[in-house]
């Protein structure tokens, strides 16, 4: 770049920026600042976990390390029978997804087949035709109910 520019530049932003006028704090931000001051401090639960008080920093960390030692040693202490009933239970829950997945697969690839095999005009048509047919059936249930069902109301 062009020192002679830069140098140019910076005076020209710091002369607008002399200009500008100082700004003024609100009116109530002494007012706000001192009655946050006045506050009593919020309770330790509340605060971050450093703002708490060690003792209940310590007692917190010996508790997890219980909890999460309880959960790795009983885990092994039950031994193979619980993981294997477990286990067990997920092979056959994934077998069954896997099943159900297979027959979806193939009811697609059958859908496919036929639709290929028939044609889009004639899929085309018979998706029209059955449209046709339950807007039919909506307009017939809901004449039947307006006229027919309630016969005091209505009368042809």
């Amino acid at each position: 770049m062009n020192p002679e520019l830069d140098k140019q530049l910076e005076a020209e932003t710091e002369r607008l920026l002399k200009d500008q006028p100082d700004l003024e704090a609100p009116r109530d931000l002494i007012l706000r600042t001192m009655k946050l001051i006045s506050q009593p401090p919020s309770p330790w639960h509340s605060r971050p976990w450093f703002g708490w008080p060690a003792g209940f920093r310590v007692a917190f960390l010996l508790l997890m390390t219980g909890i999460l030692a309880g959960a790795f040693f009983g885990s092994r202490a039950l031994g193979p029978e619980l993981f294997g009933t477990i286990t067990a239970r997920l092979s056959r829950w994934t077998a069954d997804a896997g099943c159900l997945w297979n027959a979806l697969i193939a009811a697609v690839g059958a859908i496919s087949a036929i639709l290929d095999h028939l044609g889009k005009g004639f899929v085309l048509s018979c998706i029209g035709i059955g449209a046709m047919a339950y807007a039919a059936c909506v307009g017939f249930g809901t004449a039947f109910v307006r006229l027919l069902a309630s016969p005091r109301k209505n009368h042809l």
